[in-house]
């Protein structure tokens, strides 16, 4: 494991364990970190017996799919946590799109889709700040490769995907460390320029729940720090810095 700080430049080497069976890859990444491990332990299950993802929702763990967590000491503002489940986003979508021929999209903060359908979910756990910065985050991914309910969701192999899971989870592991090292190197520009590819188009009739209210209207983007611009009829816009989309 390399890791560089201040002006030399950040990079990761994975450190991977894999286990048959664990209740929860996230909750041993966050063990890890509160012990005091380092930057860059890499946690594969082949099965889950609690996954989850986000607002404590279960994640359904089917074999053949991919469950992973790795840890992070992303040295970053608080406010700037949501950035690391959109660089992971662009890693799955670069790492779905290189395995089948649809374009998958990125769906705002922590989702991927094909054909509308979701096909991998992203959940990031942080610690304690410590002088206003994150002291570390733990970043889970689910990625359905094999099987998925398939009335709400998706998997690559319906899309023609032959790629073994372990292929699956290295290509993974690669897209991410790749992503992670321009974030931390270079800011967030970079990430939202490739994000941009993978996004719903401009106009995508769009309704976000901002933890209050219901807001209709057309996708506008991301800002320069990864929230969500939506669109009002009137012209208007208005910024989501966190919440659930429906698109």
């Amino acid at each position: 494991m390399r890791l560089q700080l201040f002006s030399r430049a950040v990079n990761v080497d994975w450190r991977l364990e894999v286990f048959s069976t664990l209740a929860s890859t996230q909750d041993f990444i966050k063990e890890a970190a509160q012990t005091g491990q380092d930057e860059g332990l890499a946690v594969q299950a082949l099965q889950q017996t609690a996954g989850r993802g986000r607002q404590g929702r279960t994640w359904e763990s089917s074999a053949g799919n991919l469950f992973l967590s790795v840890l992070l000491r992303p040295q970053c503002a608080p406010q700037n946590i949501g950035q690391i489940a959109l660089l992971a986003g662009l890693a799955l979508a670069q790492t779905v799109q290189s395995l089948i021929s649809v374009c998958p999209v990125v769906k705002w903060p922590n989702d991927v889709l094909i054909d509308g359908r979701k096909c991998a979910g992203i959940l990031v756990e942080t610690g304690g700040v410590r002088e206003g910065r994150v002291e570390w985050a733990a970043l889970g991914i689910g990625l359905n490769v094999a099987a998925a309910p398939l009335e709400t969701a998706t998997c690559l192999d319906q899309y023609g995907n032959r790629a073994r899971l372990e292929v699956v989870r290295d290509s993974a592991l690669e897209a991410l460390r790749r992503a992670y090292a321009l974030w931390r190197n270079q800011g967030f520009s970079p990430v939202l320029s490739l994000l941009q590819h993978f996004l719903p188009l401009a106009g995508s009739p769009i309704r976000a729940h901002d933890g209050q209210f219901y807001h209709e209207g057309g996708f506008a983007g991301l800002d320069a720090e990864g929230k969500l611009l939506l669109r009002f009829a009137d012209g208007t816009l208005k910024t989501v810095s966190a919440g659930e989309i429906f698109i």
